[in-house]
């Protein structure tokens, strides 16, 4: 009987426990969610702060793969800051330059594309209505009328943001400097705010993940979309294809979005082919040149120089570039692709504890296991 007794108290003893442990899981649970929708709402809100934090970081540690490289031969970590922001800042302004009468030239040519590309679509309907017999509508002349009205708004708007833009343009270039003239400072002030020692080993052993195979990943990314956009200019102008720099300056910055990137570029370019040419066919020739350059990119050139040491899924990617979107429109959709790679390696370091390996470090030992 009183074994009984012992047993029944021992299982409520245990229940009482577990109860206990799920309210705690639930509680922790909830804090987090509510973490998340403060720190989003945060975000939104300060958004002309945000993106450039966020983008001076990720550029920061895209160019120190360079900087260690400058800094191994001797060059002094200032100067060699000072030299890659500012160089590259430099030349961003003279394609900016090159690029500017261009883009002008083809945003003074949209009421015309607008116009032509409503003619193209009532054409197609009255084709198609006397094929099934229905008369077409014919409505909708002032279209174009409003969308030319719509262009000079943003426009507008625009003029009035360009104080704003610049202020936040000049705060990225600035700290994008001290980010990498002084990541090995940071670093220690990062590790020094961790209480335990296997905290402070676990972010150590995420932040090498981060300086070894991140940072590598993401200026190879940009030395490819370069040389894609290089190629795209270089197939258009054989193609006879109008304002080819532009377009593989578009081809550059939009295949940081991967998969979205390159669809929402070709379905421009064959929008104004289709306008310029009132041809099918000339309108899918840039199209198909596109699609093949972005098949040997995506298949054979990325994988040749990254490997499989950073894999992350489409369905992951594809989120990611919505959440941006959403949160931080174009610009967030753009530097929403290597903020998950950032985010995820550092994460899957912190999973893997201070003992461990983390996914990535194992993913380096083996390609380089396989290559010797």
């Amino acid at each position: 009987m009183m074994r009984g007794v012992l047993r029944w108290g021992g299982h409520g003893v245990s229940s009482g426990q577990g109860a206990s442990a799920d309210a705690a899981s639930a509680a922790a649970v909830a804090l987090a969610l509510i973490a998340v929708v403060v720190v989003t709402a945060a975000l939104s809100q300060a958004r002309i702060f945000a993106i450039p934090t966020v983008l001076a970081g990720l550029v920061a540690v895209s160019l120190a793969p360079v900087a260690r490289a400058c800094e191994r031969i001797g060059a002094q970590r200032a100067a060699t800051a000072f030299v890659l922001v500012f160089g590259g800042l430099g030349a961003l302004a003279a394609v900016a330059y090159v690029l500017a009468p261009r883009f002008e030239a083809l945003a003074s040519e949209a009421p015309d594309i607008v116009r032509r590309l409503e003619y193209i679509v009532r054409r197609f309907e009255a084709e198609m209505a006397q094929l099934g017999g229905a008369p077409s509508s014919g409505e909708g002349g002032d279209e174009s009328g409003s969308l030319v009205e719509s262009g000079r708004r943003l426009v507008t708007d625009t003029a009035m943001a360009t104080p704003a833009l610049v202020g936040a343009a000049a705060y990225c270039v600035f700290l994008t400097f001290f980010l990498l003239a002084e990541r090995s400072r940071i670093a220690r002030l990062v590790l020094w705010s961790a209480q335990r020692t296997a905290t402070r080993r676990a972010l150590g052993r995420a932040m090498r993940d981060v300086r070894l195979q991140v940072s590598t990943y993401l200026f190879a990314i940009t030395i490819v979309n370069i040389c894609l956009g290089v190629a795209t200019a270089a197939a258009f102008w054989a193609l006879d294809v109008p304002n080819a720099m532009l377009w593989g300056a578009a081809m550059t910055l939009f295949n940081y979005m991967p998969y979205l990137g390159p669809v929402l570029v070709n379905a421009a370019v064959f929008t104004v082919q289709l306008t310029n040419t009132l041809s099918v066919d000339a309108a899918l020739a840039p199209v198909a040149a596109l699609a093949l350059l972005n098949t040997i990119e995506g298949y054979w050139l990325t994988p040749g120089l990254i490997g499989r040491q950073v894999k992350v899924s489409a369905l992951a990617i594809f989120l990611a570039i919505a959440f941006g979107a959403w949160l931080w429109g174009a610009a967030g959709a753009l530097i929403a692709t290597p903020a998950l790679i950032f985010l995820r390696a550092f994460a899957l370091r912190l999973a893997a504890g201070p003992q461990k390996r983390a996914p990535l470090e194992r993913a380096t030992r083996e390609s380089r296991r396989h290559k010797s």
